[in-house]
């Protein structure tokens, strides 16, 4: 990109962090968040018991906030990893459509990305979504990284982060797969070998 598309990349990241921090501290817990850090207060043998019985997210956001609850942070700074995660989705949807198309492309999408409502309003809960869309996107990077320099650590990269994908969500997992797979079969003769 040239030097005026990164600095309206930056832009769009500034706006985006804005737009995700603002009334961070406003709201109280919703009832499933209230849900996530009761199963995550405890110990780690009843967090993995409720998430047993629970088997609808994986546990690698229970355990995040396990660890959040034992360095006894406020209840908005709860919400800290998933802005950061929003704002990284943000970023890695910019490179790869810069990437998988133009800067222009690349721009576009990111500022969709970063005024988009539920977009906002997911970076903002603990809920695992922000965090499991930013490990299945990071994973698109990390394997197009791999692509473009031959480098071992892009596709380990990219390997712990499809499986940090589907350790957040299950769907996000399944997606950066599904996605991973489709983006070797359309590379197989060149670059992805």
């Amino acid at each position: 990109m040239a030097t005026k598309h990164w600095i309206l990349f930056l832009a769009i990241l500034a706006i985006a962090t804005c737009l995700r921090l603002h009334n961070l501290r406003v709201w109280a817990l919703n009832n499933d968040e209230i849900a996530e850090v009761t199963w995550a207060s405890g110990t780690l043998r009843e967090l993995f018991k409720e998430v047993r019985e629970d088997t609808v997210h994986p546990p690698l956001d229970y355990l995040l906030q396990h660890a959040l609850t034992r360095l006894g942070v406020a209840e908005w700074a709860r919400r800290l990893p998933y802005v950061i995660a929003g704002i990284l989705t943000i970023a890695f949807a910019g490179l790869l459509g810069n990437w998988w198309h133009s800067p222009r492309a690349g721009l576009a999408g990111a500022f969709l990305l970063a005024i988009s409502p539920i977009h906002v309003r997911y970076s903002q809960e603990v809920r695992p979504y922000a965090t499991g869309i930013a490990f299945l996107v990071g994973a698109l990077v990390a394997l197009e990284l791999y692509a473009m320099s031959r480098r071992r650590p892009w596709a380990i990269a990219w390997f712990v982060l499809v499986l940090l994908a589907g350790g957040t969500l299950y769907l996000a997992g399944m997606v950066a797969g599904v996605a991973s797979i489709g983006r070797i079969f359309l590379d197989r003769d060149d670059r992805l070998r």
